[in-house]
């Protein structure tokens, strides 16, 4: 083989695999393994790191709401996510934004807001 051929190939271009679940910003899995909400590390760091968190929901509207709140979900630590486990209220959100997790464990918010509140930031997520 001719080694000169090598001197006008071009390399490809490369693009890094990014899946939905590391674009979104608030991620919900609903898999056999275990069913939790991700929130991006981002997300959890405009909520203050909250220990716990509130969910609010318009599904005419298609917002999914979360704030800070001594009285909500346990938010749990895992690598650069907050994740919180349960299994209702995540029941509860696919049923309001009739999510389909037929064909897939997991769907992701990707837009959001942060909104000042009088005593904290709270997200609100557009599906």
């Amino acid at each position: 083989m001719d080694i000169s051929i090598l001197e006008n190939a071009k390399k490809f271009k490369r693009i890094p695999k990014q899946s939905n679940a590391q674009r979104s910003c608030i991620t919900i899995v609903y898999a056999p393994t275990g069913k939790r909400i991700e929130l991006s590390k981002k997300v959890h760091e405009m909520l203050g790191n909250a220990e716990k968190v509130e969910f609010l929901f318009d599904s005419d509207k298609k917002v999914l709401i979360v704030y800070p709140d001594e009285n909500g979900s346990s938010v749990k630590i895992n690598k650069n996510k907050a994740v919180v486990y349960d299994s209702e209220l995540i029941k509860e959100i696919i049923t309001e934004f009739n999510l389909d997790f037929e064909n897939r464990s997991s769907m992701g918010f990707e837009k959001f807001e942060a909104v000042e509140g009088k005593e904290n930031t709270v997200c609100i997520f557009l599906k």
